[in-house]
Order: structure tokens, then C-alpha cells, then sequence
């Protein structure tokens, strides 16, 4: 970017990639100018071909073209663009510039990428928009130069193009390059070849040149200065070009001939001066021929060789001014000779081609094929082929009734074969006139615009029975109609006959629809309400009065017409108003009869809603039918009894009806409250004239609530009509059960049954606990607490129990049921334990008894075999000799025997209680196991003399229950380690020496003059059967008078300080 121009907002340059984008932050425009550098250099550099610059991004709005963003190129070397297909981009192409506007929001999709292609260009401008004016919304444009920005299906529109390939195609051309050498034969270029495309946005000047072979060729415009130069006729968008012979030398673009030779050729040369001079101009060297455009046309896309030697086509001629006679109201048909085409300036003559219209007549029509030709065409220059004048498809034909000398021109220029190449004329430059005279002849009168006839044949007009006072719609107006004709009487108009009515001309000129000329026909009156003698047309109405019989079809009030003109000729037709016939319109009716209530229903027909119509008649009805049908002929059933569904009905001629219900079928016994039923009937009306309509009459039998009934089900009955049980009360059986059972079901809905067929809701009182009534199904089901027995009215298990059905109205009906629950007694089982010797057994005698209904047990009281009387569950009985037993309530039971009793128990027998009335008896049964008694040691104390060994035996007052033989284990001396084996004696020391045998025997020696206290020897004694005890032998020493002993005694006297010694 070297320049920029902003109007608004603030604009960024960044890359995104390798791409550069650029932004508009606010409403207004910037053009940026790029040009294009040698890389390093300030040196500017024009593109060898076409380079390419494409843009992304540009948004839009709603799918309108200028709502948001666009960008604008300079369109200097601009030779084409291109998008995608489809795309979001309306590219704007006009005089005033090219334009790429966003319609949709891309985001920058591919889809809003357009791609601008320039040629031989060292720089362009580009103008970016941003064409709303919201802070928010800013324009971003992204720029692409290496061709990675891709088109989804590209789609290239070219501003210039040429076409100069010789192969007589209409596409246009790929480049061609020839050489020719001076005075060679020359190359011809097809004419149909020669065309430029070339946009309004970019100019009409275009030049057609030569170029030196030996010019440098670098790709830019300046390569064709100082060239030969043509001037071009362009035309429309792809223009035609044709050398016109205006040919000169421009040495102001320093063409210069290699001998300096400078000249002109002079403006208007022949076509052979041209060839002259542009055989002189070429050098002897091969030279090439290049076409330009004056905004830079790629040349070597434009090489093409000319064809110097053609050859100008002169104009032709037609017929001078030409008269044509027709008779009036004649048409006529154009011949190619009446164009009186030549062609005297061309060698050979061409040929006609087409007749171009350059004026139309102003009286009559100018025709091409059937169709009239319009001054639009005549405009874009309409011609007609000789081919199409020859088949006769050009026409005049002049207005009806017209005529005269002069009476219509029309002009014309012819075009001959010879085209317009190389500045030929193909077309007849002065128009020829052709003059149509018409001649008179005599008019017959005449009247159109009648359907001329009676039914079948045409009518003009309906008018509708129906509308009169006694028709079907009296308020509509359609027994009036209007309508025109049209009588025409060339030669004058003397009277115009209708019906019996004649009118004169006065008389027609001066109706008007305030002062009518009226005729009276079969069923209405016409009247004729205005005449204009221009048009010749004739207006009327007519107004029905009375209806018409259509027994035989379709009926019309005709009116016959005769015009007669002044010479007495004269025209007929018919003017027919149809009558369109009024029909009867029966209308269904209802009506309502009610079960058990009000069964007969009554009304008319007819005069309830149905229409008879103008052919009034007083017994309308012919017909009636039940059910849905067609009533079997005329009269067929009135006023007789007819059989429904439901009832019967009588339908008399005049609509009067009456209806019986059939109130004891089970149809209508079986119906629920306000449940309905339809019984139809089907009757038919007919009016005056046979017209005829039918309708039903249809009858709601509306059901009344039925009570429930309690039945029998070996003898039910209908389900409408049930069967009453004779016993209601006890129809259903009793049941007899036992607390905790299951009882049977049943099933209630099979006693009591809705003979309207309603769902019944079911209730019940008095059941026992744990049953229930299903209130939808009637079913009583459950199972029975244990203590069901003693429920009931009376606490004696028998209930009574009322069942209730009620159905959706609140009516019901009640039956008994008796429920009859005795308890089951429990059932004790024997007990069995045994009793260790000496320790209390605890237990409990229910943990195998039981209660076919759960109840919780108790223990009331137990007696002992042998032991009179019976103890109460709780109380302590004594067996003597043997032990003493409680049982509790629970079921809890302690025995103790006497100390050391092994010996056979009494049988225990104990009672249970339900508490509902229900006892059993069963036995404890115990024995005693004899255990090992430990053996019991007695302590033993024993005296010893001093001096003197003491002995005894620590078992000899010991003893074991069971009389087991006794050992001694171990003893232990109190402050010695120990215990010390039986059998193996300890010396206590300063004390004496002691031994205890295994067998108890023991033996005390004391030490020498020992008489102080001896300490404590515990044994251990065992019956050899696990089982041991302890004894204490205690021993004391009874001390002895022993004599003294007197010992000798020493000492050392040491002299200190002369002092005697002392001791």
C-alpha cells in the first residue's frame, strides 16, 4: 500500500498468515492504491500478464445488495472478475464503476470471496466501505495475492474480450499470431468474427493496430504506439466491428517507416486507397498485426491478422409509394411484390431478406401472424422475412364497417442480402409508403351477443325461482337479471322487434331504466333500459314473477328478435333468460323420548325447518323409510306405521309425525342414565313439480337408571332384564373358618348384577379384621388374625356382614353374608433335660410348642408326679429329697437338686393357655447326671517337742464324697519356692527338715534347740479323678529345758596412758 484515503474511522493494516487484512472501525470509505516493486528497488514494475487480487470477507445483510460492506476496484486494465458458485456477492457492473457488495454475513467463508484480474498493470486502486453507522459494527478485509484464498466454483465474467479467429464461429476467439510479408497475398478474417466484448465501465474507444516485429514486446499498451490506427463502430455489448475506411497514419505515436517515409492517408479513402497504403506501410521484414484496447487489452491475447480487400455492400431500393384496394370489412393479405424490392447497385443483385415496418396504419390493423403489431416493435425495429410474406402471415384488415379513398398508410424499408460488412448498407435508408383504399358495400343489419336460442342451444341471462316472495331465499334478488346485446344496422335503423313489441328507433333511443320499454313474457317481464347508437348495444332486464313448471327439465322465457334496417333487411335472434328452478330443501329434525318416562315424541317435519320452495305444495312429505336409505317410491309408508330400531313411526303427508318407544326391549332396558341412542328414519319431500329433498328424522331414546338387582347365579336372567334371587338376603353361602386362616374368596359381582350394565361400586360392613372388599371387583379377600374367634358382634367369632352395590346414579341394592371363626387349641410337645449332679438347670418348656393361629402362649400352671396338689406358673413346688422347680408364665423353668442327689426325678407335667380359651398338657421329663465330688481336706495341727522329730499323716482326717481314694499332690512351705512334690523332702532353713509321702504320711525333724515358730505347710490332696482341695498342717514346737553351755572367752589389754584395762 503506498496511498491511502479515509472519510471515516480509523483503518489497520495486519497479516493474517501470509494474507493482509484491512479494517474500517466506523461508517464512511478509504481507497488504498497498491502498486507493485522490484524487490529491494523503489522501481515501479508492470506485471507481465494478468495479475490477480482477490478479497474475503466482505459481509452483508439480509440478502440486500449496499447494507453493510462493498469494495470498489479502479478499472484502469480491469479485464475481468470472478466469484464463486453460489455466492453471497452481487457484483454491480455500470458506467459509473464495478462494485462487489455483500448480501449475508460470511464471517469470512469462501463464499464472500470475489477475485479482480487486471492486465499489463503496475498499480490499482480499491475503495473499501463500510456502509453502517453503528459503533459496534466494523468492516474487515482480507486480501489475497498468491491464490490460496479459493473460489468454491469459480465463476469469471469478462469487461473486455475479442474475437478475431477466423472459424466464422459466434464464441469468442483464443489468440492467433500470423506474419505476412510486403506485397504478399493478404489473410482474410471472417466478418462474423470481427467483435469486441468489451463493459460500459470501461469506454467505447477501442483501436485496432500493427507492430513492428522488431518492437520490444514487454507486455504493456506502449507496445502498439506509433502503429497504424483504424477507428471502430461499436455496437450494444458485444459490438460488432466494421472498418468503416476512415484509415490515417499517426506519426504523433512515433510510427515512423525504416526510410522515414511520413505521410497520411487521407479520411473517406476507397477501400483500395486503404489496401494501398497499408501495403506500402509494412516493411520488408514479417511484421504483426495486434488489437488494443484504449484501457489496456493484454496484446498477446490480440494478435490477429486483417483482411484489407473487403468489399462495401450498397443499399437497396423499394417500390415507390404503392395503393392497395380492399372491400370493407375485407382483410387483405401482402405479397413480397407488393414491397416491389430491387437491388440495381450491387453486382450481382442481392437478394430480399426481411421487410422492416416503419410506421404502423392509423385505421385498421397491421397483422403478423394473426397478431396485431405494435407500435414497441415497430420501435426495436420489427421486420418481417420474405419467407414469412410469401406464407402470407402479414396482414391489413380494416375496422368493421369502415371505408374510404385513403384510408389507411403504413411505411416500410426493405433489406437486402448483402449485410453490412466492411461498411455495407443492407437497408433501404428512405421508407416507402403503402396506402389501403377501402370500398363500401351494403351493411345487412345485425344483432349479436344473443345465445340465440332455447336451452341447449345458448341463453343470456338466469334468473332464480328461488328468490320470489314464496321461494326458498325470498331475501335475495337473483329473480332479477341484466345483460346487453348489441344490433348494428349499417344502412340505418328502422325498428327492433321483441316478441310482440315493436320499437321504433325513437323509441329505442329514448329508454332508460327510469322509463323502460317493457315486454311481458311467459313468466316475467323484460325490459329494455338504454340504447347507444354508437356501439349498438341495446341493455335490458328482466324481472321473474311467477315460478315455472320444470316437470319436463330446464325452462327459459324466450323473447324473439327482429331488427329491421332501412333498406328492410332484417336479423333475428332469440334472447332466452333462463329460469333456474327452485328445489325443496328438507332439513334433518330430532326428537326425544326418555326410558320408563316419557316414550311417545311428536312434531312436524315440514314446517319445523324444511323449505318447500316456490312450487308450494300442502303435502309435501312422499316418502319415509327407517334407518338410512332412500324412501321405496312416491307416498310409499306415509301415514303409515313404520318399524326402527327402537320404537315405530308414523309420518303423515303433511310433516305431522308421531313416535312409540319400545320400552320393555332389553335394547332399551339395558341403556345407563342418559346413555343415548339414535333411531333414524330417512323421509323425503317433493314439491310442485317434482323436485325432491331428503332428510332424517332422527329420535334420542335417552336410558333411565336401573337399580342393581341381587341375583341368583344358577338362574341369572338377561343381562338387561335379571333374574331377582328369592332370596336376596342369602343368596351368597356363609363361610365358617378359623383365626390366621385364609378364608375362601368370594367373589360378590356373581350375586349382584346393573341391569343397565353401569359399573357397581361395592361396600360392606361388619367383616372381620384382615378381610377386605374390593370396591371395583366385589371380591372379599384377606387373611384372618389369630384372634378372630373372639371378634363379632357378640366376641363370639360369628359375623354378620351387609355387602352394598351402588351404581354411578347413587341407586343400590344390599345382600348378607355370615362369617363364622373358631379358634384352634395349641399344642404342647414334651420336654426332656438332664440335670447335672448338684447345679441348677434353667430352661424353657415352650420353645416346642405351638398355635395353628399364632396366638402368644402362656404356662397356667404344672403338677409333679407323686407330689400332691398343683403349682401355679410362678411358684416354687419342693420335691422332698430330691430338689425344688419353678415354671414361670413364659415358659421359663429352674430346677435344683439337693446336694449330691443323682438318684430318678418325678415326671413334670405342665399346662398352656391361648388365652382365647385354648389348653394343652406336656411333660418335663428330667435326669439326673452324677458328677465327680472334689475330696474335702481337713487342716491338721500337730505339736513337736523340741529336739524331737515329729510325724502323722495329713489324709487321715481328709475325705472325698465319693469315697475316691485320696493322694497327696504337693504341699508348699510357707517362704519357700514351691509347690514341692509329694514324696520329696525341704529343709526349712534354721527351721528343721519336712517330708510329706505321697500316701499323706509326714515327718517333722527340727533343728537342735529350735523353738520358735515353724511356718505353714498347705498340701494339695486329689481323688485321682481331676478333682483336688487344700489343708493346712500347722506345727509348733513345745520347747524343752536344755542347760547352759558356758563358753570361753579372751581379751587383749593394751596399755595407753597407764590406765588399768576394763572389760
Amino acid at each position: 500500500m503506498t496511498s491511502l484515503t479515509t472519510l471515516g474511522g480509523l483503518p489497520f493494516f495486519g497479516t493474517l498468515g501470509d494474507d493482509a487484512f484491512f479494517q474500517l472501525t466506523q461508517q464512511g470509505n478509504a481507497t488504498v492504491r497498491w502498486e507493485i516493486f522490484a524487490s529491494g528497488t523503489n522501481q515501479t514494475v508492470y506485471a507481465v500478464g494478468s495479475p490477480e487480487f482477490r478479497i474475503a470477507d466482505i459481509d452483508g445483510i439480509g440478502g440486500a445488495t449496499n447494507t453493510r460492506e462493498s469494495v470498489t476496484p479502479s478499472v484502469n486494465g480491469l479485464t475481468s472478475y470472478t466469484v464463486s458458485t453460489p455466492t453471497n456477492l452481487v457484483v454491480s457492473v455500470s458506467s459509473a464503476g464495478i462494485r462487489a457488495s455483500g448480501t449475508q454475513d460470511q464471517n469470512g467463508e469462501s463464499t464472500s470471496l470475489v477475485g479482480f484480474i487486471w492486465s499489463e498493470v503496475s498499480s490499482w486502486e480499491i475503495n473499501y466501505t463500510l456502509h453502517i453507522n453503528d459503533p459496534s459494527i466494523q468492516a474487515r478485509f482480507l486480501h489475497d495475492g498468491d491464490g490460496d484464498f479459493k473460489f468454491v466454483v469459480p465463476l469469471t465474467t469478462p469487461l473486455l474480450g475479442l474475437d478475431l479467429d477466423a472459424n466464422d464461429s459466434t464464441a469468442i476467439g483464443t489468440a492467433r499470431e500470423t506474419t505476412f510479408a510486403e506485397n504478399g497475398a493478404p489473410v482474410t478474417i471472417v466478418d462474423s468474427d470481427v467483435a469486441i466484448v468489451q463493459s460500459s465501465v470501461l469506454g467505447e474507444n477501442s483501436w485496432i493496430c500493427k507492430r513492428h516485429a522488431d518492437q520490444s514486446a514487454n507486455g504493456r499498451q506502449a507496445a502498439c504506439r506509433g502503429l497504424y490506427q483504424y477507428e471502430w463502430q461499436l455496437h450494444s455489448w458485444r459490438r460488432n466491428i466494421h472498418v468503416l475506411g476512415n484509415f490515417e497514419w499517426r506519426p504523433d505515436r512515433g510510427c515512423a517507416r525504416r526510410d522515414g517515409d511520413r505521410g497520411a492517408v487521407p479520411r473517406g479513402a476507397p477501400a483500395d486507397h486503404i489496401r494501398e497504403h497499408v501495403g506500402h506501410a509494412v516493411h520488408r521484414r514479417p511484421e504483426r498485426a495486434c488489437l488494443g484496447a484504449q484501457r489496456g487489452v493484454p496484446n498477446r491475447q490480440q494478435r490477429r491478422h486483417l483482411d484489407h480487400h473487403r468489399r462495401l455492400s450498397q443499399r437497396p431500393t423499394g417500390r415507390a409509394d404503392k395503393s392497395i384496394t380492399t372491400l370493407e370489412d375485407t382483410p387483405v393479405t401482402l405479397t413480397v411484390a407488393d414491397f416491389g424490392f430491387s437491388d440495381p447497385n450491387d453486382t450481382p443483385a442481392n437478394t430480399l431478406v426481411d421487410v422492416k415496418i416503419s410506421s404502423l396504419p392509423a385505421n385498421g390493423t397491421l397483422s403478423f401472424n394473426g397478431m396485431p403489431i405494435t407500435s414497441t416493435q415497430v420501435a426495436t425495429g420489427f421486420a418481417v422475412t420474405a419467407a414469412e410474406i410469401a406464407a402470407g402471415k402479414l396482414t391489413f384488415t380494416p375496422d368493421p364497417n369502415e371505408n374510404g379513398a385513403n384510408y389507411a398508410t403504413f411505411t416500410f424499408q426493405v433489406r437486402d442480402s448483402g449485410g453490412t460488412a466492411n461498411g455495407g448498407v443492407d437497408l433501404d435508408q428512405s421508407p416507402n409508403t403503402i396506402t389501403f383504399d377501402v370500398t363500401a358495400t351494403n351493411d345487412p343489419p345485425t344483432v349479436t351477443g344473443l345465445g340465440n336460442g332455447p336451452i341447449g342451444s345458448g341463453t343470456d341471462a338466469e334468473v332464480q325461482e328461488s328468490d320470489l316472495a314464496t321461494g326458498s331465499t325470498p331475501s335475495d334478488v337473483g329473480e332479477t337479471a341484466t345483460g346487453t346485446f348489441t344490433i348494428q344496422a349499417g344502412d340505418g335503423l328502422t325498428s327492433l322487434q321483441v316478441g310482440a313489441t315493436t320499437i321504433t328507433a325513437a323509441q329505442l333511443a329514448a329508454a332508460t331504466a327510469a322509463a323502460p320499454v317493457t315486454v311481458t313474457g311467459t313468466n316475467g317481464t323484460l325490459s329494455i333500459t338504454s340504447y347507444d347508437p354508437v356501439t349498438g348495444i341495446v341493455s335490458y332486464g328482466y324481472t321473474l314473477t311467477t315460478p315455472a313448471d320444470h316437470t319436463g327439465g330446464a325452462v327459459t322465457d324466450p323473447f324473439a328478435i327482429t331488427l329491421t334496417d332501412s333498406d328492410g333487411d332484417t336479423a333475428s335472434s332469440t334472447l332466452a333468460i333462463l329460469i333456474a328452478d327452485d328445489a325443496p330443501t328438507a332439513v334433518s329434525d330430532t326428537g326425544t323420548v326418555t326410558e320408563d318416562a316419557t316414550t311417545t315424541a311428536t312434531g312436524n317435519v315440514v314446517t319445523a325447518n324444511d323449505t318447500v320452495g316456490a312450487d308450494v305444495t300442502t303435502t309435501p312429505v312422499s316418502g319415509i323409510v327407517a334407518g338410512l336409505g332412500s324412501p321405496a317410491g312416491t307416498g310409499a309408508n306415509v301415514g303409515s306405521s313404520v318399524t326402527g330400531t327402537y320404537g315405530t313411526l308414523t309420518l303423515n303427508a303433511d310433516g305431522t309425525y308421531t313416535y312409540n318407544l319400545n320400552n320393555s326391549s332389553d335394547a332399551i332396558q339395558g341403556l345407563t342414565q342418559g346413555e343415548t341412542v339414535n333411531d333414524i328414519f330417512t323421509y323425503q319431500i317433493t314439491d310442485a313439480d317434482g323436485d325432491t329433498s331428503t332428510a332424517t328424522l332422527t329420535v334420542a331414546v335417552v336410558g333411565a337408571n336401573d337399580t342393581p338387582v341381587v341375583i341368583d347365579p344358577n338362574n341369572p336372567g338377561t343381562p338387561e332384564n335379571p333374574n331377582p334371587a328369592p332370596d336376596p338376603q342369602n343368596i351368597i353361602p356363609d363361610i365358617v373358618t378359623i383365626d390366621s386362616a385364609t378364608p375362601p374368596t368370594v367373589d360378590v359381582s356373581d350375586y349382584i348384577v346393573d341391569p343397565d350394565g353401569n359399573t357397581l361400586t361395592f361396600t360392606s360392613t361388619g367383616l372381620p379384621d384382615g378381610l377386605t372388599l374390593d370396591p371395583a371387583t366385589g371380591i372379599i379377600s384377606g387373611d384372618l388374625p389369630s384372634d378372630a374367634s373372639q371378634g363379632g358382634p357378640n366376641g363370639d367369632g360369628i359375623y354378620p356382614v351387609t355387602i352394598t352395590a351402588t351404581d354411578p346414579t347413587g341407586a343400590t341394592t344390599t345382600t348378607t353374608i355370615t362369617y363364622t371363626v373358631t379358634n384352634p387349641a395349641p399344642v404342647a410337645a414334651d420336654d426332656t433335660a438332664t440335670v447335672i449332679e448338684d447345679t441348677p438347670l434353667n430352661g424353657f418348656v415352650d420353645t416346642n410348642d405351638s398355635d395353628p393361629d399364632g396366638d402368644d402362649l402362656l404356662v397356667t400352671q404344672f403338677t409333679i408326679d407323686g407330689v400332691s396338689g398343683a403349682t401355679q406358673a410362678g411358684d416354687t413346688a419342693v420335691i422332698p429329697g430330691i430338689g425344688e422347680i419353678v415354671i414361670n408364665d413364659d415358659g421359663s423353668f429352674t430346677f435344683t437338686p439337693e446336694l449330691n442327689y443323682t438318684g430318678p426325678v418325678p415326671v413334670i407335667t405342665y399346662t398352656i393357655s391361648d388365652g382365647e380359651g385354648g389348653t394343652d398338657t406336656a411333660d418335663l421329663i428330667l435326669t439326673m447326671t452324677p458328677v465327680n465330688d472334689p475330696p474335702v481336706a481337713v487342716d491338721d495341727t500337730i505339736s513337736v517337742a523340741e529336739d524331737t522329730p515329729a510325724s502323722g499323716n495329713v489324709i487321715g482326717n481328709d475325705t472325698d464324697p465319693d469315697g475316691d481314694p485320696l493322694t497327696v499332690v504337693d504341699y508348699t512351705v510357707d517362704g519357700l519356692p514351691g509347690p514341692i512334690p509329694a514324696g520329696t523332702p525341704v529343709l526349712i532353713p534354721d527351721v528343721g527338715t519336712l517330708f510329706v509321702d505321697p500316701n499323706g504320711a509326714f515327718t517333722f525333724t527340727p533343728i537342735e534347740n529350735y523353738t520358735g515358730p515353724i511356718p505353714e505347710v498347705i498340701y494339695t490332696v486329689t481323688d485321682n479323678k481331676g478333682e483336688t482341695d487344700q489343708g493346712v498342717l500347722t506345727l509348733t514346737i513345745a520347747p524343752a529345758n536344755d542347760p547352759p553351755v558356758a563358753v570361753d572367752d579372751t581379751a587383749t589389754v593394751t596399755r595407753i596412758r597407764q590406765q588399768p584395762a576394763t572389760c
